[in-house]
């Protein structure tokens, strides 16, 4: 009978056989194994609680008792399974400190070898819980237990426990055989992925087996399939469960013959804007703050949206706007809607929506270091509404780090950053037939490299495409976009965009309509009737490249501006003037050009008079005395504007 450290165990015992037949086991199969009850745990260990308990000894691979160390001192180790319900609802203990163990049934190991000496093919099952795990060594079905479904690593590493490798040497097929509501717990299902994970890298064929659902819909372990339909189903059901990814070979993990590939009708790449954005993927548009990443993801939707293109040309297939702003309200959204619009003259659309969710939690997904990811409402919520809207989408999410809850380290985890981009975002992709666009800020050292990257490597490998747009340094409001990763076809060149009135266009686009040379001839000449002749020799002056900045935006240089001049005397729309003793050199109107000549050089020796505010050309000029005998110098011809 099973024996008892009380001599009042009439309680203890009652309850431990209404225990364990519930798994189908007796008081003679768990003395056995050297369990027995208690009618006080705490008189086992100080650190289990009081009360009635099964008291489930471990032994080793051979047979030993399994020991942990307490204070430097080797103790036997041992869990309880607490018999009365009013424990503060515990059901299991172990000594405190005394890591991850493995149930393991005696004689396994000489069963393990036995099968391989008969010819058979040695196998495992692990199963969650010692009771299980000896009601299927009950029936003859080989069998450990782990005290839950995440202990099956040694303690404080990643590394799969010795005791699984010990016996995985002999049995090359493991079968995991968690309960029947697997299919309801994301987080066993996560760790069965992790535990078949070790095993296949230890060298095991892994299978994940399946138990059916009790009546009406009761919860089914191996022990309740075992009293249920015996040992021969159970059998039945690990035959027919095939090792992972295995099933019935290449055909079912949809091999493609390289003659078929060879002989496939290949259809082009679909592209809602040729160059940047590819059809129904995930591209991320990445630029540091203050580039308008979040008004070009706009324009580019609102332009689609009204079927023409980026930059407000026509010819473009119709697609519907989806925009969710996470920071900017209505207002802010309707001031850069209607400014976009205007600037590039968009017709009235159909159809789009833009969600303005300032104030709101906007999160789609709580992702954890281990990539294990929970979905929120709103994830649902949004992809309805995506579904019931007909046709292809172009979905923004503004911006990437809105959508996602990192917790601990995930944001820098590749895994869990893979894992919010490949299959949440790309999901929803699939899911709603949409394409994704998503503006992302990269790491502050990935924008000063200029590379637009940063984090960790996965938030620039996951994404299908990235595009990048950055801050030009030489003229304001204007920006470079280029493609930085594409899979399916080339990068191209980069453009150069300007924002005007509203909105972001090619440069050229602003350029075309503006007469450089017209604006330079007239430049020059208040120049010159200023006192302050632009001069062949030496760099533009600052304020001059700021004005042609201003009227063209974009920066003009040196050489394309003294282009222009020259053609400008060659048109006579100017004359240059040579210096010399009489006359300040430069560029002047044809009409006055001797008497504003005249008059520079009175004003001071200005050979080069470039500038209003050209302060190294003036703290190398020295005074000239007048014929009044003040002082003319370049301090106060410098003070002049322009």
């Amino acid at each position: 009978m099973l024996r008892t450290l009380s001599d009042d165990n009439a309680t203890a015992m009652r309850l431990a056989e209404a225990d364990l037949a519930r798994s189908g086991l007796t008081l003679d199969d768990a003395e056995g194994q050297g369990w027995f009850a208690e009618e006080d745990a705490s008189a086992v260990n100080p650190g289990f609680l009081p009360g009635p308990a099964l008291v489930l000894p471990y032994c080793g691979l051979d047979g030993t008792p399994v020991a942990y160390t307490a204070a430097g001192v080797p103790q036997p180790f041992c869990r309880v399974r607490y018999l009365s319900t009013g424990l503060q609802g515990r059901r299991y203990d172990q000594p405190k400190n005394s890591g991850v163990q493995i149930f393991v049934p005696i004689g396994l190991m000489a069963e393990l070898d036995d099968q391989a000496a008969s010819g058979h093919q040695p196998y495992i099952c692990i199963v969650e819980g010692e009771k299980k795990a000896l009601a299927c060594w009950k029936k003859g079905v080989l069998a450990v237990g782990i005290g839950g479904v995440d202990c099956f690593r040694e303690s404080g590493t990643k590394t799969l426990h010795p005791t699984i490798k010990a016996i995985i040497a002999k049995a090359a097929h493991v079968f995991i055989m968690f309960d029947s509501d697997i299919g309801d717990k994301p987080a066993v299902q996560n760790a069965e992925w992790r535990l078949a994970s070790d095993l296949a890298m230890a060298g095991a064929h892994v299978h994940a087996v399946r138990l059916p659902q009790g009546p009406n819909g009761a919860k089914m372990g191996a022990d309740d399939f075992l009293k249920q339909h015996g040992m021969d189903e159970l059998f039945k059901l690990l035959n027919a469960t095939p090792p992972i990814g295995s099933d019935t070979g290449a055909k079912t993990l949809g091999g493609i013959p390289v003659t078929e590939l060879l002989d496939h009708d290949v259809k082009p790449v679909e592209e809602l804007i040729p160059g940047p954005l590819q059809k129904g993927i995930v591209t991320f548009l990445c630029g540091p703050g203050g580039t308008h990443k979040s008004r070009l993801a706009l324009q580019w939707g609102l332009c689609l949206n009204a079927g023409r293109g980026p930059w407000g040309d026509g010819g473009f297939e119709r697609i519907t706007l989806v925009y969710v702003a996470a920071e900017d309200d209505q207002n802010e959204l309707a001031r850069r809607t209607q400014a976009i619009g205007a600037r590039l003259n968009l017709p009235t659309p159909g159809g789009g929506l833009v969600f303005a969710r300032s104030g709101k939690d906007s999160v789609l997904c709580i992702v954890e270091e281990s990539g294990e990811t929970k979905l929120t409402p709103f994830y649902h919520e949004l992809l309805a509404t995506l579904r019931n809207i007909k046709g292809h989408k172009l979905l923004v999410l503004d911006s990437a780090y809105d959508f996602a809850r990192f917790n601990g380290r995930a944001k820098i985890s590749e895994d869990a950053v893979n894992h919010y981009i490949k299959v949440v975002l790309a999901g929803i992709c699939t899911a709603a037939d949409a394409t994704l666009l998503i503006p992302w800020h990269p790491s502050q050292a990935g924008s000063s490299r200029g590379e637009m990257d940063g984090w960790s490597v996965a938030w620039h490998n996951a994404p299908r495409a990235r595009l990048a747009i950055s801050a030009d340094k030489d003229a304001a409001d204007c920006f470079t976009l280029e493609v930085v990763k594409r899979n399916h076809a080339a990068r191209g060149e980069p453009m150069k965009l300007t924002f005007h009135e509203g909105a972001l266009v090619p440069v050229e686009t602003v350029t075309s309509s503006v007469d450089i040379q017209g604006l330079l001839v007239r430049l020059a000449g208040q120049a010159a009737e200023k006192g302050m002749p632009v001069s062949k020799r030496g760099r533009m002056s600052d304020w001059m490249h700021q004005e042609v900045r201003r009227m063209t935006a974009r920066h003009v240089p040196d050489r394309e501006i003294k282009r222009h001049l020259d053609n400008a005397v060659m048109a006579g729309e100017l004359q240059y003037v040579p210096g010399g003793s009489k006359h300040a050199a430069g560029y002047y109107p044809p009409e006055n050009a001797d008497h504003l000549s005249r008059e520079a050089r009175k004003a001071g020796d200005w050979e080069v008079p470039q500038a209003a505010n050209d302060a190294h050309s003036a703290k190398n000029r020295a005074p000239k005395s007048g014929k009044d005998g003040k002082i003319g110098s370049a301090a106060n011809v410098g003070g002049r504007e322009v």
